[in-house]
């Protein structure tokens, strides 16, 4: 049996989801009027644009090779494609999620009034990515598995299979 790929969870599930920024210079930062400041590093890089599904926004080029600009993007969950000389690039100090049928770049814009995700006074459960071996394909296949918080190993829970695509 292979392996699974250790790059797969890096590529398809960001570990640092919210977490802007994380690395000093490139990154984005949510700016108070909504939009999102981007400061990419593309040094040979002839244009960067922010791509989202046809509204597409220009980066300047700033000193050092890095590429900048503030983008409205409007508020909410928002998948976009960053290209570099046209190309798409998955860019890895840019949160990672999985849209459009494959690993994409996104932002949470928050918007006013609505913070439905800050609750923290309930309990919350666990996501955790398990492997196992697939007789289908022959490969170490990966799902994401939800456990409620007052998961009790010795108990029997019903089973929901999600499957998106």
């Amino acid at each position: 049996m292979n392996k699974p790929w250790p790059l797969d969870t890096a590529v398809s599930f960001d570990p640092y989801y919210g977490e802007p920024n994380r690395d000093g210079d490139q990154g984005y930062e949510l700016l108070p009027d909504g939009k999102v400041f981007f400061r990419i590093k593309a040094p040979e890089a002839k244009s960067v644009v922010l791509d989202q599904f046809g509204t597409v926004t220009p980066l300047a080029r700033a000193d050092e090779g890095m590429w900048e600009g503030a983008v409205d993007l409007g508020r909410g969950f928002k998948y976009f494609f960053l290209k570099i000389d046209g190309a798409d690039v998955l860019n890895p100090y840019l949160p990672i999620g999985y849209g459009c049928c494959r690993p994409m770049n996104f932002v949470d814009i928050p918007v006013p009034g609505e913070d439905w995700d800050a609750l923290e006074d309930i309990p919350h459960g666990a996501v955790a990515r398990r492997y196992y071996p697939s007789s289908v394909t022959g490969k170490t296949e990966s799902c994401l598995v939800y456990t409620p918080a007052s998961f009790d190993p010795a108990k029997k829970y019903p089973v929901l299979y999600l499957q998106h695509g």
